[in-house]
């Protein structure tokens, strides 16, 4: 009993010297350059990047509620006829991911300004919630109608992977509460999505930033190119009851190699670190969806204390077993460490991705997972401690016995 109680008293010990550890590399990648490469990668590793990069092989369905328009390089009076063809198909919403900041041709733009009036209370029109200098020119009279900002807030900008989404924003020393263009488009498609999700559990008037909930890229839902809508090709029989996204999504939908305006997602094959691989239009796209389909992502636990006791709580357990084959049974300690590590490591990615897929919940393992390893090494300077300590002072120590 006395050798089970040292065992987990000192397993304790090694679980604090495990957190210091990791604390002085921590500082180490703050505050020195060759060391940044270990603070890059550790953020950048996401277990559910695994899953995204995977998605694109599976069949999810296809959005019936959300159709993107490209106006890739058209004119203004090819957008303006798009607009009204669109708004005769009757669809519930027309989100305009598009800014005209200048007057060019007044002809051109007298078109603009009348399928603009034209499409009237359907209309959600982006706009840039920092820049006023890149919005769209007064001329086209949207000051009245809804707009919703398209900034894609709530990200790490070191890494730029769109992962998560504010859905309201408010400016320092201002009152007012800004709205994102997707936010915008459903609360014009249905005003029940917006005011509470899922009776009253949800509100989403509390939640920031959210994980977006990506369902796939533009073959996910019902693109229609530009020149398609000006042939009115019977495809836009589709559009009636549902929101249309009108946005530059390159010179067509299959052209994969024209980056302009494109971000990175964690669709893409390198788990988000790869080529970005998704336009703006067609991210607020799946944001709508997740707030169409109630798919929001909980996440557990919440805030950098709570995961960090968290993950030393469920370290521990761990640590203890690590211990005790380190000091018992030392000649297998390398290999029952790393066996425990790769059978560990499967069952979380299989718990983490199908409770992500099916639940739509994602715990916050990854500090978890930094500590288990790091533990793995922290035992043998643990070790050397305490054979210090016995040494100097004869305080007997579980890890201090003839092997």
């Amino acid at each position: 009993m006395k050798k089970n109680r040292h065992l987990f008293i000192e397993s304790f010990f090694v679980l604090l010297l495990t957190l210091a550890v990791t604390g002085v590399i921590y500082v180490l990648a703050v505050n020195f350059k060759v060391f940044n490469v270990l603070q890059t990668s550790y953020k950048k590793i996401d277990l559910i990047d695994i899953y995204y990069s995977e998605l694109k092989n599976k069949d999810v369905g296809i959005s019936k509620d959300i159709a993107l328009v490209n106006i890739a390089y058209l004119s203004r009076a090819e957008i303006a006829e798009i607009l009204t063809l669109v708004n005769k198909q009757d669809p519930k919403v027309i989100g305009l991911d598009v800014v005209f900041k200048t007057t060019n041709n007044s002809m051109q733009d007298s078109l603009l300004l009348k399928a603009l009036n034209e499409a009237g209370e359907k209309l959600v029109a982006g706009y840039d919630v920092f820049n006023e200098n890149e919005n769209t020119n007064p001329f086209f009279n949207l000051e009245n109608k809804t707009k919703g900002y398209v900034n894609l807030i709530g990200n790490n900008k070191a890494f730029g992977v769109i992962k998560k989404a504010e859905l309201k924003y408010k400016k320092n020393n201002d009152s007012n509460t800004e709205y994102s263009f997707a936010y915008e488009l459903v609360k014009k498609f249905n005003p029940q999505l917006t005011a509470k999700v899922d009776g009253e559990k949800i509100d989403i008037e509390q939640r920031k930033p959210f994980i977006i909930n990506y369902i796939g890229g533009y073959d996910r839902f019902l693109p229609i190119e530009g020149s398609e809508v000006l042939e009115n090709k019977s495809i836009l029989n589709l559009l009636k009851n549902r929101i249309v996204i009108i946005g530059f999504f390159g010179s067509h939908f299959t052209n994969s190699y024209k980056l302009e305006d494109r971000k990175y997602t964690p669709m893409n094959a390198e788990g988000g670190h790869g080529v970005p691989d998704m336009n703006g239009a067609l991210i607020h796209a799946n944001i709508a969806q997740m707030m169409i389909s109630k798919t929001y992502i909980n996440y557990w636990p919440k805030g950098k204390l709570f995961i960090g006791l968290f993950s030393l709580l469920l370290a521990y357990p761990f640590i203890v077993l690590f211990t005790y084959f380190f000091a018992r049974n030392h000649i297998w300690y390398h290999v029952a460490a790393k066996i425990t590590q790769l059978i560990l490591a499967i069952i979380l990615i299989f718990l983490v991705l199908n409770l992500y897929e099916y639940v739509h919940f994602k715990f916050e393992l990854k500090f978890f997972l930094l500590i288990l390893a790091i533990s793995v090494d922290v035992l043998y300077l643990y070790e050397a401690i305490a054979a210090f300590i016995y040494t100097r002072y004869g305080k007997k120590s579980y890890f201090i016995h003839e092997h």
